[in-house]
């Protein structure tokens, strides 16, 4: 816990060195470190991890066509990944380096992205960046190496679609081949499909599918339980493990209480995002660079996290569900977070700024001590 507290604390210490051009050197440079101090996690046998390093020496010693034959059939690219890793580096810390570099690297480039695209200062990058580290988990992502790999892959592609508007067959052949990474990002991925389809609805047709998509979402889930039982693919991988997740005993009021506070929060960032959003559509002001280059989409990413927390509550009841996807919210909301502070620049707006700041910032330190309490004291590093 302390190495984590000093490596963030160091961070904070030489962020006035870097102003905004340099910024993304000093974003780079923290997923480098935080990649670096995961190399040196030693995984409790309890672990997902612990397992993963099982797999890694077992990889290490058989042939691809073996390992593929006893793991492959579901999640093909989870074997390239791992059978890949073992057979390049000989030390299993490649696993959990590597993986905290790609989704703490998507996550810095989304968010270095959505504050170019709104002429963000430093010191609202410095909030969004603040926001973030306190509340995304960094124990887990080393610990669930793919599934966070798929919540930042796709939260940043999906930026690239919807809101840069570019390369989009890419984008959907990305979401296709997270499906094949990990399960769990299905419902994210049959979200941006719906919302394809709705993208030019008016905003009361997008508000119904509030209460129509999560439907949706949960009737594909019983189909998915209904026709994978049967099947040893994709289905019946979905099948069998959110089966085994709603079996877990192991309940956390305090995981679960602090997933739900962060959820409502996102809800409420949302309301004020798409408020102004909404207000600012009307006015139909095209003279706007923003409105020329970025509202419209926007628009549609926040409606796209707003569907996401909707269908999220929608499996409450599912605890391993709840404790890990409010983590890819957190990922998409450094967008509406920086396009908020780039409104509360208005006159009309300015006077929310402050309060938001507060509210943001208090969140932060309470979420942050829950980590340091409940999460970061079980993490250790040998070096």
């Amino acid at each position: 816990m302390l190495r984590i507290v000093l490596l963030f604390f160091g961070f904070a210490v030489i962020n006035p060195i870097f102003n905004k051009k340099t910024y993304k050197i000093y974003l780079l440079l923290f997923a480098a470190a935080l990649a670096c101090l995961a190399w040196f996690t030693k995984p409790d046998y309890t672990m997902d991890l612990y397992r993963a390093y099982e797999q890694l020496d077992l990889f290490r010693q058989i042939s691809f066509g073996k390992a593929y034959s006893y793991y492959g059939a579901s999640n093909p690219l989870t074997l390239v990944y791992y059978y890949g890793l073992a057979r390049i580096c000989p030390e299993n810390g490649i696993l959990p380096a590597l993986t905290v570099f790609i989704v703490y690297g998507f996550s810095f480039a989304l968010l270095y992205k959505a504050g170019v695209r709104f002429d963000s200062k430093k010191s609202e990058m410095n909030m969004a960046l603040l926001f973030f580290m306190a509340n995304f988990n960094y124990f887990y992502v080393i610990d669930n190496t793919r599934i966070y790999i798929c919540f930042a892959v796709l939260a940043y592609f999906m930026y690239v679609d919807i809101v840069e508007k570019k390369h989009r067959i890419f984008c959907f052949l990305v979401y296709a081949a997270l499906c094949y990474f990990h399960y769990g990002i299905l419902p994210f991925v049959l979200i941006r499909i719906v919302l394809l389809f709705i993208k030019k609805a008016s905003p009361i047709v997008k508000k119904s599918f509030i209460v129509i998509l999560p439907v949706l979402i949960f009737a594909a889930n019983k189909i998915a339980i209904t026709l994978g039982s049967a099947s040893d693919g994709l289905l019946g991988t979905v099948e069998r493990k959110i089966s085994g997740y709603k079996s877990y005993e192991v309940f956390g009021i305090w995981q679960f209480s602090m997933s739900i506070i962060r959820l409502v929060l996102a809800l409420l960032i949302m309301l004020l995002s798409m408020t102004i959003t909404e207000s600012l559509i009307k006015k139909q002001n095209t003279g706007s660079s923003l409105r020329d280059k970025a509202l419209d989409g926007t628009y549609n990413y926040d409606w796209m996290i707003v569907y996401s927390i909707v269908t999220i509550f929608l499996f409450i009841s599912n605890y391993q569900f709840i404790l890990r996807t409010p983590n890819f919210i957190q990922i998409t909301l450094s967008v509406p977070l920086l396009f908020l502070l780039y409104r509360f620049r208005n006159p009309v707006n300015k006077n929310l700024k402050p309060y938001t700041y507060i509210v943001l910032s208090a969140e932060s330190v309470i979420h942050f001590a829950y980590l340091l309490l409940y999460v970061y004291n079980n993490a250790q590093f040998v070096f």
